[in-house]
């Protein structure tokens, strides 16, 4: 890892965005491991449509379309007034249709007859994430995040 401590690295499926190296003629700087790559991360496109209808005992159904092609997770955030602050309750993994536009729900636990208000932010999350036993501290993963969806409000039953 980049603390110079031995890492099991696994193969697995990376989300790396667009990696690229730095480009240069020098022999030397390439045997030397000077040349870096460099990873370009793009922030998906926001969700919409989401809605949040009362479920069964204390739940809450909340619904969304997803209209990105490269987000990795949804982050569920609540509040309990319209303008905040938002607590992330859940992250929901990012959808596999090709097409950018499937649906999306998560069921949100609450307090019998409390208001919340939810907001919905797609995650492109980029690079190596797996996490490691101390003192190894694994490597940078840079994370890019949408706007947020017009918060909805719903009283849990």
């Amino acid at each position: 890892d980049p603390t110079n401590e031995p890492a099991t690295v696994t193969n697995e499926l990376i989300n790396f965005g667009f990696e690229y190296v730095w480009h240069c003629h020098l022999l030397g700087h390439e045997e030397n491991d000077m040349m870096r790559p460099i990873i370009i991360g793009v922030a998906p496109k926001p969700a919409t449509g989401l809605t949040a209808t009362p479920g069964l005992a204390t739940t809450t159904v909340l619904n969304w379309n997803d209209n990105s092609l490269n987000e990795t997770a949804f982050i569920v955030q609540r509040a309990t007034a319209a303008g905040g602050p938002w607590t992330d309750i859940a992250t929901v993994p990012g959808t596999a249709d090709p097409s950018g536009k499937g649906p999306v729900s998560y069921t949100s636990t609450g307090t019998t007859g409390t208001t919340y208000y939810y907001q919905v932010i797609a995650n492109n999350l980029v690079g190596y994430t797996q996490t490691y036993t101390l003192p190894v501290v694994g490597y940078p993963h840079p994370s890019f995040d949408s706007a947020p969806t017009a918060p909805v409000s719903a009283i849990t039953p």
